[in-house]
């Protein structure tokens, strides 16, 4: 079931939100989380309904194996925590990487084993790495076993679990210990704005780049001639819609969370500002970059150990963070390509930091480049990622170095390959792009605009720096502990946005990481 489906707008979530709360005066938290858990597996039912054993079954199975971790045998606790992160990872490595893994062998052996499909489970690579983390966890004492409805709960809650955030036990279980629960209109109302944002830069944002990405990485997957702005157009159109996709689901659920009182980790936090790699993947993903970081970067050894086995380490973190992302090669070179960029990055910062590049008056020069390379490498390497094969990315890599065709006369699409019909307007394509870049780079994102209310978790680090904007519209909390005052502006803007996204719920499309 999407988010920005007809059914979950207007049938399911007003419903699970009214009995939630109902639940909750008549027969108290503890019901009503049952109830939550319930809605929870039936949303994740929805679209298959025999995976929801798949899922019951990896729940109890960590459970059990949670709470032989939770003994104080040390021993045995390294053979649970291994038998639990073996399960995970086989489980895992099935349903994910068989059909690659098949395919891979066909192609080196030249022949076909007319194998069955293995069908991917919604979220296998969310609530695996979820349970792996609190596995670890709880064998370095660094976590405390819970009751099996919390943590089911935990693992199921459904703004989270399709595509995220990947949520730890330390930010979720806690919020489920038992407690009294009203209505906070306060938070049902900003959790609402924050779901309107979302829903807005899915269906309104995300879904038009959509319009310029496909032609052209489809005419790639064809063998056809692309021209340099055709290439470019369909990369920055990519590049644009991965993000306002995947924040825009990631807003949803917080805003979700919220209207049910919980909080939700910040996924998000303009990661095209970055004027690093480094900075890119402190603002990208920040859930995954967090695991990624915790429980497989310093598990390799991080920074310990030397310049060499850090830059090793970096690489292999995030070659296995790209295979994480996709049972392809090309997400494979893709998690290669940004391990170099990191280790490129690491040393030129370490020699920028000795001869003291970019100081006094190159500074302003020194952070336009920042941003500028660093914005190129992120789209450069969106091509890998969003490409069907290494070769399509070749032919679409080709086409963005090459000048041949940019004062050929032939006008913006000389080649035929992107079609009146799928492409109504190339130069609203070009203008589109151009509010992209405004929009991404000069617009507040949703940890300033709600940093008073922080409706929202923050992982340890990253700082979300506060903003000015909403004393326009009178949304600011008058004193800490009072509730935000919203005033006639803020309610026609955020109607505005949610009735442009309404408008398009006739051509619903599925979130790009929907099937994860």
């Amino acid at each position: 079931m999407l988010f920005n489906s007809i059914e979950f707008l207007f049938f399911f979530f007003p419903s699970v939100v009214t009995g939630y709360y109902l639940c909750n005066s008549f027969w108290g938290f503890d019901r009503a989380k049952t109830f939550l858990l319930v809605v929870s597996l039936f949303f994740y039912s929805y679209w298959l309904p025999p995976y929801i054993l798949l899922l019951i079954c990896s729940i109890v199975f960590n459970f059990a194996i949670g709470k032989l971790l939770s003994k104080r045998d040390q021993l045995r606790k390294k053979l649970w925590l291994v038998l639990g992160i073996g399960f995970n990872l086989c489980l895992l490595a099935y349903y994910k990487y068989f059909n690659f893994f098949i395919d891979t062998l066909e192609v080196m052996l030249a022949t076909e084993f007319g194998v069955g499909r293995v069908i991917l489970p919604l979220a296998i690579s969310f609530f695996t790495f979820q349970q792996i983390a609190y596995l670890v966890d709880l064998s370095r004492n660094d976590a405390r076993a819970s009751g099996f409805r919390d943590y089911a709960l935990f693992v199921s809650f459904f703004p989270q679990l399709i595509a995220g955030p990947i949520v730890q036990h330390r930010q979720m279980l806690p919020q489920f210990a038992g407690r009294s629960l009203n209505i906070d209109w306060n938070s049902v109302t900003i959790g609402w704005m924050i779901f309107l944002i979302g829903l807005f830069k899915k269906l309104v944002l995300a879904d038009n780049f959509a319009v310029y990405a496909d032609p052209v990485f489809d005419a790639a997957a064809d063998g056809l001639a692309l021209t340099m702005v055709e290439a470019w157009l369909g990369a920055l159109a990519y590049t644009f819609q991965l993000y306002f996709d995947f924040s825009g689901y990631s807003e949803m659920a917080i805003g979700l969370g919220c209207m049910l009182g919980f909080k939700l980790p910040l996924n998000f936090l303009s990661p095209y500002k970055a004027t690093s790699i480094i900075d890119f993947w402190r603002r990208w993903h920040i859930t995954l970059s967090a695991f990624l970081r915790d429980y497989l970067y310093i598990s390799l050894g991080g920074n310990r150990g030397g310049r060499f086995k850090r830059y090793r380490n970096l690489v292999i973190t995030m070659l296995l963070g790209g295979l994480w992302h996709g049972a392809a090669w090309s997400f494979v070179l893709w998690g290669a390509m940004h391990g170099l960029y990191l280790v490129i990055n690491h040393a030129w910062r370490k020699v920028t930091s000795i001869v003291g590049f970019a100081k006094g008056r190159l500074k302003l020069t020194k952070l336009v480049l920042s941003h500028a390379v660093t914005f190129i490498a992120v789209v450069w390497a969106w091509v890998l990622f969003r490409s069907e094969s290494i070769q399509d990315s070749m032919l679409l890599w080709a086409a963005m170095t090459s000048l041949t065709d940019l004062f050929s006369g032939g006008g913006l699409f000389p080649n035929g390959v992107t079609p009146s019909a799928a492409f109504p307007n190339a130069l609203l394509g070009v203008e589109l792009i151009v509010l992209g870049l405004v929009v991404v780079f000069f617009f507040p994102n949703v940890a300033q605009l709600f940093a008073l209310a922080r409706p929202y978790l923050i992982e340890k680090g990253v700082s979300a720096h506060t903003s000015d904007f909403w004393k326009m519209f009178g949304l600011q909390q008058r004193a800490e502990g009072k509730p935000f005052s919203l005033n006639w502006i803020a309610i026609v803007c955020f109607s505005l946005l949610g009735a442009l996204a309404l408008f398009s719920l006739g051509k619903v499309s599925p979130f790009l990481y929907f099937q994860f």
